[in-house]
Parts: C-alpha cells; sequence; structure tokens
C-alpha cells in the first residue's frame, strides 16, 4: 500500500525485460543484502506478469508494430574506431564499477577519437567539433558536425566529404540543404552517401497542329531520398484546356512529393480533389517513374497512362497498366510495377500522341530503339519524336512528349 511504502524501510523501483533487469531506483533504510536481491528478484518476478499481459493485449489488438528511424553507428564508424581504441581499451574504460572513474575514461576515450578525426581536417585548416555519425532507416550513412577554417581560408564542403569518405570507406558528399563553404564562423555541416547511380535525362516535345499550347505537363524532381521523380501528365484533347489539367496534376504531385507523401497517397488525394472540386471539369492521365539511385530500382505507377518503355540490358521491356486516369472514379488506384536497372540501362516515358504512330506491329517502338544508335538521352527522345512525326507523314495531330532517362554508374 502507500502506506507501507512511505513507512517502510525499503523504496524500490525495478525495469524489466522479458529476459533481465535492465534498472534499479532505491532508497532505504540500512536493511541486509540478502533482503535487496530478494526484493529485487520479486519485483522482477511481477514484471513479468505485467509484460505477459502487454503482449497478450498486443496479440489480440494486432496493431502493426511502430517503425522508427535507427540512429544507429554505421559499421563503418566502429572499423575506424577499433583502429584508434581497441576492444580491449573500450572494454576496460567501459566496465569499471566507480561510476566517476567510468566517465573519465569514456570523455578521454571521446577526445581520443575526435582528436583522430581532426587531425585529417587540421590538414585543410578546418576546425570540427560534435561530430555525430548515424545510420538513418533506409540505410544510408549521414553526418552532422560543427565546423569553421582558421586564418581566413575557405574551405568547401566537398574537399571535407573526400576526407571523411577516406576514412569512413563510403561514398560522401555534402547534403543538398547543408551549407557548401566552410568560413571562419562554425557552422553546422551534413553529409549523406552519396548515390550509386546517375541518370541523365532528355525530354522532346510537339504541341498539336492548330494549337498554341501543348496539353502534356511534365516535372522531374530529385527527392531527398536520393530518388528521382519524373512524372508526365496527358490532359483531355488538347489546347488550354488539357494543359490546365495536367498542370494541376503535375503540381499537386510536386506539392505532395516534396512534403514527404509517397507517391500512391498524392494520387489518391489529387483524384479525391480531382472528383470534389467543379475546377476540375475533366480528366488527366498520370504516368510516375521514380527511380532509387541507391538501390538501382525503378518503380512505375501508372494512372490511365501508355506504356513505359525500359532498354534492360540490351532487352526492351514494356511496363503496362490498365488504370483509369485521374478523375474518373472516386477509388481510383494505380497500377504499380517495380524493375531493377543497371548502368546502360534507359527508361523511356511518352504520351499518347507519340505511342499511337508506333501501335502497328511493324512499326513498334522497340523496333525502332533497338536499330538507333543514340547514348545521350536528349538526342533519344528527339529521335522518338521526329520517327512519330515521319509516320504520321509530317502532321502532329495530338501533343507529343517524350521523357528519356540514362542510367549509368556514379
Amino acid at each position: 500500500s502507500q502506506k507501507d511504502w512511505d513507512n517502510g524501510d525499503l523504496k524500490l523501483t525495478v525495469a524489466s525485460t522479458a529476459q533481465k533487469v535492465i534498472m534499479i531506483e532505491a532508497g532505504a533504510n540500512e536493511i541486509p543484502e540478502e533482503k535487496m536481491l530478494e526484493a529485487i528478484y520479486k519485483c522482477h518476478d511481477i514484471n513479468q506478469t505485467i509484460i505477459a499481459f502487454m503482449n497478450k493485449i498486443v496479440e489480440e489488438v494486432g496493431k502493426k508494430k511502430h517503425e522508427y528511424t535507427s540512429c544507429a553507428i554505421p559499421e563503418e564508424m566502429f572499423a575506424a574506431i577499433r583502429e584508434i581504441v581497441t576492444p580491449e581499451q573500450m572494454e576496460e574504460a567501459v566496465f569499471t564499477d566507480e561510476k566517476q572513474k567510468r566517465e573519465e575514461n569514456i570523455r578521454e576515450i571521446t577526445e581520443k577519437l575526435e582528436e583522430a578525426f581532426e587531425k585529417e581536417f587540421r590538414k585543410k585548416r578546418v576546425i570540427c567539433k560534435n561530430i555525430y555519425a548515424y545510420e538513418k532507416q533506409d540505410g544510408q550513412i549521414e553526418i552532422i558536425m560543427n565546423a569553421r577554417t582558421v586564418k581566413g581560408r575557405l574551405v568547401t564542403a566537398t574537399e571535407l566529404s573526400k576526407i571523411m569518405s577516406n576514412i569512413m570507406q563510403k561514398r560522401l558528399k555534402p547534403s543538398d540543404a547543408s551549407r557548401k563553404v566552410i568560413d571562419t564562423g562554425f557552422g553546422e555541416y551534413i553529409f549523406v552517401e552519396g548515390t550509386k547511380y546517375k541518370v541523365l535525362t532528355g525530354v522532346a516535345r510537339l504541341t498539336k497542329d492548330g494549337q498554341s499550347v501543348s496539353g502534356d505537363t511534365f516535372s522531374m524532381i530529385n527527392l531527398p531520398s536520393g530518388e528521382l521523380l519524373m512524372a508526365l501528365s496527358d490532359g483531355m484533347g488538347s489546347g488550354t484546356s488539357a494543359f490546365d489539367d495536367s498542370k494541376n496534376v503535375i503540381e499537386l504531385l510536386e506539392q505532395m512529393s516534396e512534403a514527404g507523401f509517397s507517391q500512391t497517397s498524392a494520387i489518391r488525394l489529387i483524384n479525391s480533389l480531382y472528383m470534389s472540386d467543379q475546377e476540375f471539369e475533366n480528366y488527366a492521365t498520370l504516368d510516375i517513374s521514380l527511380i532509387n539511385l541507391y538501390k538501382g530500382e525503378c518503380s512505375f505507377l501508372k494512372n490511365g497512362a501508355v506504356g513505359t518503355y525500359v532498354l534492360n540490358q540490351g532487352k526492351m521491356y514494356c511496363i503496362e497498366g490498365q488504370s483509369l486516369p485521374m478523375g474518373v472514379v472516386s477509388d481510383a488506384e494505380p497500377y504499380i510495377g517495380k524493375m531493377s536497372l543497371y548502368p546502360g540501362d534507359y527508361v523511356i516515358m511518352m504520351t499518347d500522341g507519340v505511342a499511337d504512330m508506333f501501335s502497328q506491329e511493324r512499326y513498334n517502338l522497340e523496333k525502332f530503339i533497338k536499330q538507333i544508335e543514340i547514348v545521350n538521352p536528349g538526342d533519344m527522345a528527339q529521335a522518338i519524336v521526329d520517327e512519330a512525326v515521319s509516320r504520321n507523314k509530317g502532321a502532329v495531330s495530338d501533343d507529343m512528349s517524350v521523357i528519356v532517362a540514362g542510367v549509368w554508374e556514379n
């Protein structure tokens, strides 16, 4: 009872996992050691009953376990640390019974580690402090530090990233959100793991004969996640009305993607806006290719869009989806596909004004792409549009847009 707690000789709090005691807090009059140990074991036993009850609730509710962003120290950092402080030295310092001595040992080791890293930075006349390295949920390394130069020097963050890459044995680069030049005042700098792949893109477009504006709209965004988002929308019909529809879809997608929405969630929200807002009178297709530059994977999301062609290790594949455009039905779900990409591969997106010109079997796009020997994505996109016009006897009977992305090792 509370009265026993207030008047007893021992006030003990024990925190446990299912396997062991992890924390003890206590205040007491003088009591025998055996009684103290008995109390700890008793608390641990009671905790097991509570843990079993909690596990039973979790099992019955069935709610998915919450995911969190891991801040684990990267293995590369551990390897670098072990070269400076041996595991035996670390163990001797940490597993010391006296708390003050333990804290002093840890402080000395921390200073030794910082000195080792800063030794390399000083060669560039850069002073660093408060260095933090962690591994993000997606497995990529991020390093945050405060840095400044001495003697009036200016050093680029890229120069510092090269030093850190050698230490970490990982290709690091300054974050897009980080300052790019280190000057004489302390500032925060962020370094992230560089991507394994790079992408070059090219676009070619033509407006339908007799119209002053194309009804197609496209966008390409480099996302903070190390992904390249390519999107293409074709408004119903042509001219200003079609352009307004496709522009609205692309602008909404850009805003939601930059705000951190997944592309699937963004599509659902955009479609809901289309269905509820009278401003959107027609419908528009939405074609998304999302290239992960770390993993070399491409995800495809399609709402009413024509096929996307992928030249993959010398073979041509067509990614097609049987889904409806935005604004047709309230519960529109995109077709979703995924494919691995390799250096030398190409992703080719287009609107129906181009695709229709290659619809006949003997004129199909796959055969044409294999026949032309073009490496530059911009030239390839232009060649496809030119060929589409040529096969339509020089007429542009619909808006034509082509996006080509070529993948290379970084």
